[in-house]
């Protein structure tokens, strides 16, 4: 399996968030969608409390379709930002 590794500017402080209300209110899907995340190695179970945990939220589109949502605004503030410019489609014809 291979890692990948966030670089933190600032390590941030210890966060146990809960989850949003949508997560709440949509469980069941909630949890199937955790376990096709796991199931496809996506993501992994800890035998441990994370350093930070951020909140699930649930969007559900116009058609009813649901979306599983990692609320990662506080872990975001840490990271270095780099800027990088993307060229168009002429630039690569060059």
């Amino acid at each position: 399996m291979r890692w990948l590794y966030i670089t933190f500017f600032e390590v941030p402080k210890p966060l146990l968030s809960k989850n949003n209300r949508s997560s709440i209110d949509n469980l069941n899907f909630v949890e199937s969608a955790v376990n096709d995340l796991l199931c496809k190695h996506c993501i992994v179970e800890t035998p441990f409390v994370p350093h930070i945990v951020s909140p699930l939220s649930v969007s559900i589109n116009k058609q009813g379709k649901m979306r599983l949502i990692l609320d990662l605004r506080n872990v975001n503030k840490f990271l270095w930002k780099d800027s990088f410019t993307f060229e168009n489609w002429k630039v690569g014809l060059d």
